[in-house]
């Protein structure tokens, strides 16, 4: 793949065209792989928001059916996740906010106190430090990108390589 020494001219003019439209294929991807990556990791900033500690109880865990399909739907398995719905009082008024996290077993059990933050803005918006946040997709991406960047690289280093090849046959006729 490195060498290009034994190809003729046509060869050669085709390798090039073929390297530099993979190219920009792999440019534009690098590029979207890159950007979702990056704006997913950056969205979700209740953290930021989310400014008031708050104690609240647990009054109840909503559950969840999942059911995956495997072998064109005929096999299938369910499984349930719960999300805690969170009780608290806030400025004199009273809040009962449904978790947008679940887990599976359930995290808390009814009537278990947890300690989350709320918005001073907008108290009915929440963020629960307990809950670890794990952004894997947006980490998937940016692997993803990173990995068609370097392939981007290979390209540019045999696009160069077979210009060079180019020029000597030329000088050479």
């Amino acid at each position: 793949m490195w060498n290009f020494e034994n190809y003729s001219e046509s060869e050669l003019r085709l390798k090039y065209w073929l390297f530099r439209s993979l190219l920009f294929l792999l440019i534009f991807f690098t590029i979207v792989f890159l950007s979702i990556g990056l704006i997913t990791l950056s969205i979700g900033g209740d953290d930021e928001l989310c400014t008031e500690s708050v104690t609240a109880t647990v009054t109840e865990n909503i559950k969840s059916e999942h059911i995956d399909r495997y072998n064109n739907g005929k096999l299938k398995r369910t499984t349930y996740t719960y999300a805690p719905v969170y009780s608290y009082v806030y400025n004199g008024r009273e809040y009962s906010v449904e978790s947008s996290n679940s887990t599976k077993p359930a995290k808390y059990d009814v009537g278990d106190t947890a300690v989350i933050m709320v918005n001073p803005e907008n108290p009915a918006e929440i963020y629960e430090p307990g809950f670890k946040k794990l952004e894997v997709t947006s980490i998937i991406y940016i692997i993803v990108g990173v990995c068609i960047f370097l392939a981007c690289i290979a390209d540019i280093i045999c696009l160069i390589r077979v210009n060079k090849r180019l020029k000597i046959l030329k000088t050479d006729k």
